[in-house]
Order: structure tokens, then C-alpha cells, then sequence
């Protein structure tokens, strides 16, 4: 996450410079990222952003794919149960604790599990949503953060320099996509209450017809390395 955050500082500092010396000219991609980066922080920092950003409230209904259960629910963001993450049961193992990485005092980070789905929405009526590229579907890793305190504890996750990949078993790998969504653990910035558990999420597109089957996830900090077998 680092790099990629102080790549894109880079550019935007660039493109403020620009009128200074040479234009810089930037390719459809790294348009793309400036801008989303940029947007994801402005609206995500800024106060009541929801008052001064409308979106559509036609969002498409989410849509599962070939042969998936109908009845699959969205990961929530907001609790933390034992069934909080579709299609995972239990804890991770303690080796896949993630507590050396982030370094939060008094918060517990686990994965929970990994999810695939075309669209994701944070609750049934949200107003945003999250969409699968075409071809691709979207990879869903959920990460528990569970407040061992007495008190209530804010949990700021930009700041920690943090890259996640995900590896399939073929080898293949994948970068976290950036998004505006509140549990985005790149950006993530809330409060979890006294001994209760909030999920973080990490999206990645991925091919449609690739299997999660002995898949990973590679977390990379300024902390050091850590390597995740999925369920």
C-alpha cells in the first residue's frame, strides 16, 4: 500500500508542478488509479461527505455466480460473529495472526475466510457498490479486528504502509483493489467498541473461472512479511 500511495503522490505532485517545466502525460491506467485514489481520500476524510456526493439509487441487485447459493449474503462490515463471513467456519490458525504486522494495541487481527461474488454492497440498501470487471469476479478476503480492551478503540489502518496480494495456486497474482468502501482495510478508519470484533475487507479482481482452491494472501509491511493460507 505504501508503494503504491507514494507512487501515486508522486504523480499528483507531478501534475501540480507540471505548469512549471514539461506536461506530464499520463496512460488510461494511471489516470485511473490518480483519480480513484484521489477520490477515495477526499470523500473518505472529508466531513459529511455523504451530503455533497449523491449516488444512484438504482444500484443493480447483486448477481451470483453460475451454480452459487441464491440465498449467499454480502459480508458485513460493521459485526463480527462466528458466521460472520460466508462460507468460512472458525478462527485461523495462530500462525495467521496478523497482530506483528499492523501493531495496534489492544486489537487482534485474524482472516477470516475469502468470498467470490459479482457485486458487493456493505448493506441491502446501500447506495454504492463494488463491481466485478468484465470476465473477472470478485475475490473477497475478510479480516476480523477484535478490540481486547476495556475500552472503546479507533482502528487507522492508512497509515501502516501495508501491500496485500492475493496468490493463486497456479501461481498468479493479484493486487488489492483500492475502493471507497468503509470496511476497505487499505483505508480503513474506525472505531470498534470494547470487546467486540469489526471486519476489514480486501477486494481483488480476479479471472471468473479461477479456482481459490490452495489460494493466499501475501501482507507486506514496513513490520515485515506474512503469508496466509486461505480456507
Amino acid at each position: 500500500m505504501r508503494k503504491i500511495t507514494r507512487g501515486l503522490a508522486l504523480v499528483l505532485v507531478g501534475m501540480t508542478l507540471s505548469g512549471c517545466g514539461k506536461n506530464i502525460v499520463l496512460n488510461e491506467k494511471q489516470t485511473g488509479e490518480v483519480a480513484e485514489y484521489s477520490t477515495g481520500l477526499t470523500l473518505k476524510y472529508a466531513r459529511n461527505y455523504t451530503d455533497v456526493l449523491i449516488y444512484s439509487t438504482e444500484v443493480p441487485e447483486a448477481t451470483a455466480e453460475p451454480g452459487a447459493d441464491e440465498n449467499q449474503s454480502t459480508p458485513n462490515p460493521n459485526e463480527a460473529t462466528s458466521t460472520d463471513n460466508p462460507g468460512t467456519e472458525g478462527e485461523t490458525t495462530g500462525a495467521q495472526i496478523l497482530d506483528d504486522i499492523y501493531k495496534v494495541k489492544g486489537i487482534q487481527f485474524s482472516v477470516k475466510g475469502v468470498d467470490t461474488m459479482q457485486t458487493f454492497k456493505e448493506s441491502a440498501n446501500a447506495g454504492s457498490a463494488l463491481y466485478a470487471k468484465k470476465g473477472n469476479k470478485l475475490a473477497i478476503v475478510s479480516v476480523k479486528m477484535h478490540n481486547t480492551l476495556k475500552k472503546e478503540k479507533r482502528v487507522y489502518l492508512l497509515e501502516k504502509g501495508v501491500n496485500y496480494n492475493l496468490r493463486l495456486k497456479d501461481g498468479s497474482t493479484y493486487d488489492a483493489e483500492l475502493s471507497i468502501m468503509n470496511s476497505d482495510l487499505n483505508f480503513y478508519n474506525g472505531k470498534v467498541a470494547a470487546g467486540k470484533s469489526k471486519i476489514g475487507n480486501l477486494f481483488f479482481q480476479i479471472p471468473k473461472k479461477a479456482s481459490l482452491k490452495g489460494a493466499q494472501l501475501l501482507v507486506t509491511g514496513d513490520n515485515g512479511e506474512l503469508t496466509v493460507d486461505l480456507p
